[in-house]
């Protein structure tokens, strides 16, 4: 385990002194303070309208207030986990969790194969990978830098940086690991599109090229709050035609339009994930800024 960032650490005791209660009011009204810069409400604004759009829904002024309130909410309900993801229990976040997709996620590795777990930044997934890691899922989550999470880890869940060789994700499918892959921002994505709730969006070819390499099934899977509890669930497993994985990429997307269209509050991505030419400099920047932080 690495040493915790010094932004983490500060945040921690503040928990400690504080308390549960305040500081989770605290990391709310930070969470929409955020929401309410121009740039980020406007996204917000564009994933929402276009969500319901694609749902045969009309957006007025008071859905808009009510998505934004509830996604501070729920953004400030995942930043208090990680506060705590350091305890084995996640300190004071005791809620219950419903590990939904366990049996499946067990049948696929029976396999032998390992499993590639997909997903979009969505729910409170620092409680998914602490729950998965405490069942005894051995997961590796694919994340933008991982050296700044190495504090996270514990038995049965580490990270691997995305300029990292895809060798480790590799050796981690042949251990008959899990690996999480965060599916809705492809950092490798190219200049191919499919449809998204009904716009151009860059495929999860990532995970889908995993799966052809490996033989690894994908799983959807998601961390869904409900009434105050956690459910863990996923949609049915997918296996990719080694010649052509874009019946993959469609269903993957597809999977991810059922949920994200049924809770659009618990959809974390910050960014228009349909500006597709802002969002390939932004990714070119991140793994330029990472090599130079790895040399």
């Amino acid at each position: 385990m690495g040493r915790k960032p010094l932004f983490f650490r500060i945040a921690t005791l503040f928990r400690r002194v504080f308390g549960e209660s305040l500081t989770r009011v605290l990391l709310e009204l930070v969470s929409a303070i955020a929401l309410s810069a121009p740039a980020a409400r406007a996204a917000a604004i564009t994933r929402l309208t276009r969500i319901r759009t694609h749902r045969g829904l009309e957006t007025g002024s008071k859905d808009i207030d009510r998505y934004l309130a509830a996604l501070a909410r729920n953004q400030a309900d995942e930043m208090l986990a990680l506060w705590c993801c350091e305890h084995p229990d996640l300190g004071s976040v005791r809620r219950r969790v419903r590990l939904d997709a366990l049996p499946a996620i067990e049948e696929l590795r029976a396999a032998g194969r390992g499993v590639i777990l997909v997903g979009p930044h969505f729910g409170n997934l620092v409680v998914m990978f602490a729950s998965l890691a405490r069942a005894g899922i051995p997961l590796n989550v694919l994340i933008i830098n991982d050296e700044a999470y190495r504090w996270c880890e514990r038995p049965n869940l580490g990270f691997i940086g995305v300029a990292q060789s895809a060798s480790r994700l590799l050796e981690a499918l042949q251990d008959n690991e899990a690996i999480y892959i965060y599916s809705d921002y492809d950092f490798f994505a190219g200049n191919r599109t499919l449809p998204f709730f009904g716009a151009d969006f860059r495929p999860p070819q990532g995970a889908v090229r995993l799966a052809q390499a490996s033989g690894a099934p994908i799983l959807p899977i998601y961390a869904i709050t409900e009434d105050g509890d956690y459910r863990i669930s996923c949609d049915a497993p997918i296996r990719p035609d080694l010649k052509d994985g874009e019946p993959a990429e469609r269903a993957i997307l597809e999977s991810f339009e059922r949920t994200i269209g049924r809770y659009p509050e618990q959809w974390f991505l910050f960014k228009d994930p349909w500006d597709l030419e802002s969002n390939r400099k932004s990714q070119q920047e991140h793994l330029r800024a990472i090599a130079q932080f790895k040399t």
